[in-house]
């Protein structure tokens, strides 16, 4: 009886170990905290994305992630005047890093990648000089950060944050 006792709970110990722990994806809690009617699996995805193409780029994805939510509200899709996708990607950028516009208003992993290229090399350029703020070129472009349009967009985009 107590073999049976101890066979019966050691298999019980065994499947309640069998079962792994699933963290939560930080990253997706961000996005579903920014923009709570999000869809789950559109979320999902585009958290894994997200994750993805800041582990590539060496970025924060918090960042990222708060970029996108403050160029399109993480929508595919979007055109505003010349600025493409996601990541609201300016046509100057899309000629200079040969970036596709189809693929930008499409593609969700293409179109955060693009915008992890474009901020991984405004960061490789501006972080030595302007530190944490250097995503601000993002948006800002070269001209000075103190103009109130940059000054703006750091407060929009480190609402997101």
């Amino acid at each position: 009886m107590k073999i049976l006792t101890i066979l019966i709970l050691s298999g019980f110990l065994i499947n309640a170990q069998a079962k792994p722990f699933k963290k939560p994806n930080g990253i997706y809690e961000h996005i579903k905290k920014n923009s709570p009617f999000i869809g789950s699996v559109y979320a999902r995805r585009l958290a894994r994305e997200i994750n993805r193409a800041s582990k590539l780029h060496k970025l924060d994805p918090k960042l990222l992630s708060a970029i996108i939510a403050q160029e399109s509200s993480y929508r595919m899709g979007l055109v505003a005047g010349s600025d493409y996708g996601l990541t609201m990607i300016n046509i100057r950028n899309i000629k200079h890093f040969i970036f596709d516009k189809k693929k930008l208003l499409g593609n969700m992993r293409y179109s955060v990648n693009a915008g992890a290229i474009v901020l991984s090399e405004i960061k490789k350029r501006r972080f030595k000089i302007e530190g944490k703020r250097y995503f601000l070129r993002f948006n800002c472009g070269s001209k000075s950060l103190k103009r109130k349009i940059c000054l703006d967009y750091e407060k929009r985009v480190m609402r997101w944050y």
